[in-house]
C-alpha cells in the first residue's frame, strides 16, 4: 500500500504544522514502515534529508499556484495512486475521494475567531470543515481541538482521535547558564529578557503584554527587554502599541527564527509568555519546558490536560496581572527555577517518537479498513 502526504508547508518558514511534520519524517525515515512506498509532496524543492528512497520518498510537484490551487489541482492529481492521503496541514484536496487522514491543530471560531477580511476567514473556516467532514479519520492535538471541532464543525466525536505533539532536539535544557546566555546574546542582545513566541495576535494580547511590560520594567533588573517572535499576518498595529507604551528601546520583534535559534532564544530567557486565552495545543509551551524555560500564560483549556500545575497561570489577559506576574519573575529566581524544573519533568512525557508512532497506526488503520 501507498500512503501519500500533503507537505505544502515544507517549503515555507518552518512554524506550527511544517515543523510538527518535519519531525515525525525524521522519525518515520528511521523505522520501518507498514506501508509499501510513502510519498511525501511538496509544491517546489526543499530540505529533505528525511528522505529514505525507495520507501520514503520526497517527491516535488510543480509549485507556480498559490498552495490552495497547487493543493485542489496538482496534489489531488498526483494523489490518485495512493491509498491513503495524510492532509497534515489542515485540510485535503477538494474533491478527493480517497481515503483520507486530515491533522488540525486548532481551530478559532466563533468568539476565537481572528480578525481579518471577512472572505479569510470564510475561506479557511469552510475548507478545513469540509475536510474534517470528508476524512475517514480527523487528527486533534488536545482535547480542547476535539471538543472544538465537534461544537463549531459539527464533526462526528467517533472520527476524531487526539494524539499530543511531541518535543525534542533542538529544544533541550542545558546547566550550562553561562554559554546559554552567550548564544542568546549572538541572536537578540546581551541581557535578560521575556519573550513571546506566536503569531502576533489580539487572540493572544500582545498589545497587552507590551502594556504589562512597559509598566513594569522600572522594576526589574536594568536593561530588561522583551523580544516578539512570530509573524504578524493580521496585520496587528504593533509598531504603534510599541510606541505607546514608550518601550521601543526595549522591545524587539523577529518576524522568524530557525529552530536552532529559537531554542537558543528560548533558553536565554527569564521566561516564556503566552497570554492567549484560546489555542490548541501550543507547542511553543511544550518548547519553553523543554529549554526550562518557566512558562507565564493565561488561563486557557488545554492547560487542563496536564500542564497548569507547571506554568504560572492568570485568570485573565488583564495587563496589571501581567504586570506583577513579569515583575515577580524578573526579580524572584526561586521561582524560575521552580517552574523550570516542573516544565522540564512535563516536557519530558512528549516526546516526537510516541507523535510518529501513534499517529502512523492511524493511518495503516485507515488504509487497510
Amino acid at each position: 500500500m501507498r500512503l501519500g502526504i500533503d507537505g505544502k508547508r515544507l517549503i515555507q518558514a518552518r512554524t506550527g504544522p511544517a515543523r510538527w511534520l518535519e519531525h515525525m519524517l525524521r522519525h518515520w525515515a528511521s523505522v520501518d514502515l507498514p506501508f509499501a512506498e510513502v510519498r511525501c509532496y511538496t509544491p517546489g524543492p526543499t530540505e529533505h534529508s528525511w528522505a529514505r528512497p525507495p520507501k520514503l520518498q520526497h517527491v516535488p510537484l510543480s509549485g507556480r499556484l498559490s498552495p490552495i490551487l497547487w493543493e485542489n489541482t496538482v496534489l489531488r492529481s498526483a494523489a490518485r495512486g495512493d491509498d491513503v492521503l495524510f492532509g497534515a496541514s489542515y485540510t485535503i484536496p477538494l474533491g478527493y475521494r480517497k481515503r483520507s487522514v486530515v491533522s488540525i491543530q486548532g481551530i478559532y471560531e466563533g468568539p476565537h475567531a481572528e480578525r481579518g477580511p471577512w472572505w479569510y476567514r470564510w475561506r479557511f473556516s469552510a475548507l478545513y470543515r469540509a475536510s474534517a467532514h470528508r476524512a475517514q479519520v480527523v487528527l486533534a492535538n488536545s482535547q480542547s481541538t476535539r471538543d472544538d471541532l465537534v461544537r463549531y464543525y459539527g464533526v462526528d466525536p467517533g472520527k476524531i482521535r487526539i494524539i499530543y505533539q511531541g518535543v525534542g532536539v533542538p529544544f533541550v535544557w542545558s546547566a550550562d547558564r553561562e554559554r546559554v546566555a552567550r548564544a542568546a546574546g549572538q541572536v537578540v542582545g546581551q541581557g535578560p529578557y521575556f519573550v513571546f513566541v506566536g503569531k502576533m495576535s489580539e487572540r493572544r494580547h500582545v498589545p497587552e503584554l507590551v502594556r504589562a511590560f512597559a509598566e513594569g520594567r522600572w522594576s526589574m533588573p536594568v536593561g530588561t527587554r522583551l523580544v516578539l517572535v512570530g509573524p504578524n499576518h493580521v496585520g496587528l498595529p504593533l509598531d504603534r502599541c510599541i510606541a505607546e507604551a514608550g518601550v521601543t528601546d526595549a522591545v524587539t520583534h523577529l518576524p522568524h527564527l530557525d529552530q536552532e535559534r529559537l531554542a537558543t532564544v528560548y533558553a536565554g530567557a527569564l521566561a516564556f509568555v503566552l497570554p492567549t486565552t484560546h489555542e490548541g495545543l501550543s507547542a511553543t509551551i511544550l518548547e519553553a519546558m523543554a529549554c526550562g524555560t518557566p512558562v507565564l500564560t493565561v488561563e486557557h483549556a488545554p492547560l487542563h490536560e496536564g500542564f497548569a500545575e507547571s506554568c504560572m497561570v492568570l485568570e485573565r489577559p488583564e495587563h496589571g496581572l501581567m504586570r506583577d506576574a513579569l515583575v515577580r519573575l524578573a526579580q524572584e529566581e526561586a521561582l524560575r527555577d521552580r517552574l523550570s524544573a516542573l516544565g522540564r519533568a512535563c516536557a519530558a512525557r512528549f516526546t516526537w517518537r510516541q507523535t510518529a508512532e501513534q499517529t502512523m497506526a492511524v493511518l495503516w488503520e485507515v488504509a487497510r479498513s
